[in-house]
């Protein structure tokens, strides 16, 4: 290598690690990802892993371009395989064609994984220790000598910040605190750091493979459908269905007709139709605002907690299935016993090990992590390209309440970034976010390239477009809570199931 990329290269990481050390915003695992996608790129690797070890059994580590499986591979042979070697040996590792190499083709790591080109190199500093692995083709192979170096250079330069990543988690303010949680549990899609999250990913993660009932409360548009989903996935049962139903969306005498099924001429229009406890067998059934169950839901729900077994709506035929139930509500369950209105012997039923759920007020740090994962994510859904979110925006978002908690912020992200398209910046500013705050008329619909859902619409189907719109945003509002969005609206509650039906309204997916 040359001096002069030589010295591009120690700008690079010297810049990369200035960063990696002021940035606090980001996620220790974005910061290494950062990390490991510059020497990768750097070096012309297809894949890359790093590893930190630390006392008392820590091990943090990140990837890039690695399947789960791939990752899993390494991290189970990493004693006896080529990292380990590294690691022992305390020796750079550089090979052409590892399954060759009779240093390695023994091990059967390497055999099952036909892996070629590899360079391996430890790093040690005042604390932290570990590996950085990198791994190609033959293209990788043919520069083997300069990314020996780079990798060397690169675990030379990451050695502070790795010994200040320990330090934090020693004194207990790490950046992350589910940070090790993330290694062990399928979280991926479980966004924030805060102590307040951790202590309820900690919890999740504890009971996910017990096969007991949890209930999870907290205020509407906290997450609580997510973590149903996290304990699932990390369960027994991750490889069979999960299966959810919002006890709030439904009419009471729609309600068991989806929990338990029906059979053809039970009542008008009645089909054959499996239920959500057939759909969810030898899975997990996830039933939300349970407290709204009617009593004679609730009657049968019992029973079929109690046997397994149930009857679908219209039929005299048991059914049996093997299901795991989670529960959810934002109202107190305790309360609604009290007044009568919930079964007490079904209270203690489903009350086994209780989550609550943070408010977004108790774990505010996360708001600008939230608002950035919903830009990416609306943007991805309606092909905005890469919106940024302005600094001005998220000292705001970082100040302003939000009652309607997570979706709440997810709501309001989606309209600030579309009045970002329509003023057509690649930026959304907190103009765009105020346009929304305070009902302000979207400016150009004059012209006749924004495209508002009205124009060119008559009068009526404008009407309906709008009313569709409205009643889907008060529902979003009330977590689908049918009697609190009528209640809001000043409607009935049956006319607004009839609504609900005629705008073949439904909620939308959460995250």
């Amino acid at each position: 290598m040359s001096d002069t990329s030589r010295l591009q290269q120690q700008k690079a990481f010297y810049d990369l690690l200035q960063h990696l050390g002021s940035d606090r915003n980001n996620t220790i695992q974005q910061q290494l990802t950062q990390a490991l996608n510059l020497i990768v790129r750097n070096s012309g690797a297809r894949q890359g892993y790093l590893e930190i070890r630390g006392e008392q059994g820590l091990r943090i580590f990140q990837s890039t371009s690695m399947s789960e499986d791939e990752v899993a591979s390494v991290r189970e042979n990493i004693s006896t395989g080529i990292i380990g070697q590294a690691i022992s040996s305390g020796e750079p590792i550089s090979t052409s064609t590892a399954f060759l190499d009779p240093r390695f083709n023994a091990m059967e790591s390497v055999r099952e994984g036909s892996i070629e080109s590899v360079i391996c190199a430890p790093f040690k500093g005042a604390k932290a220790k570990g590996v950085v692995y990198l791994q190609g083709d033959s293209r990788f192979d043919r520069e083997a000598g300069k990314v020996k170096l780079d990798a060397q250079e690169f675990a030379r330069h990451i050695v502070p910040f790795l010994d200040q990543i320990l330090l934090e988690y020693e004194q207990g303010t790490a950046v992350d605190p589910t940070y090790i949680l993330r290694q062990r549990f399928r979280l991926q899609d479980v966004i924030g750091s805060s102590k307040a999250l951790y202590r309820v990913l900690q919890a999740a993660t504890t009971v996910a493979p017990l096969d007991v009932n949890v209930l999870i409360n907290g205020e509407s548009g906290t997450g609580k459908t997510q973590i149903a989903r996290s304990i699932h996935l990390n369960s027994r049962r991750s490889k069979h269905p999960f299966a959810e139903l919002n006890c709030a969306a439904l009419q009471d005498t729609l309600v068991e007709s989806e929990l338990f099924g029906t059979v053809r001429g039970a009542f008008n229009d009645a089909r054959d139709k499996p239920g959500r406890i057939l759909a969810a067998d030898n899975g997990t059934l996830f039933l939300d605002e349970v407290g709204e169950l009617s009593t004679s839901a609730q009657t049968k729900l019992l029973q079929f907690l109690q046997s397994s077994e149930f009857y679908p709506v219209g039929s005299n035929v048991r059914k049996k299935a093997n299901v795991r139930v989670l529960y959810a509500t934002n109202k107190p369950l305790e309360e609604l016993v009290q007044r009568g209105r919930f079964r007490e012997d079904l209270y203690f039923r489903i009350n086994t090990f209780q989550i609550r759920m943070p408010s977004l007020a108790d774990r505010a740090e996360d708001v600008l992590q939230l608002a950035e994962y919903f830009c990416q994510i609306k943007c991805a859904k309606h092909g905005f390209g890469n919106l940024n979110l302005s600094s001005e925006l998220l000292k705001y978002l970082s100040t302003r309440e939000w009652p309607g908690n997570i979706r709440e912020l997810d709501n309001f992200i989606e309209t600030a970034c579309i009045h970002a398209i329509i003023d057509k910046s690649s930026t959304v500013e907190l103009q765009h976010a105020l346009a929304r705050e305070e009902g302000h008329a979207v400016q150009g619909l004059g012209n006749t390239e924004v495209a508002s859902p009205f124009l060119g619409q008559a009068y009526q189907d404008a009407t309906k477009t709008f009313q569709k719109a409205f009643l889907s945003a008060s529902l979003e509002r009330y977590d689908w809570n049918v009697q609190q969005a009528a209640g809001d609206l000043g409607l009935s509650k049956s006319h607004m199931y009839n609504l609900i039906n005629e705008f073949e309204l439904q909620p939308q997916e959460k995250h």
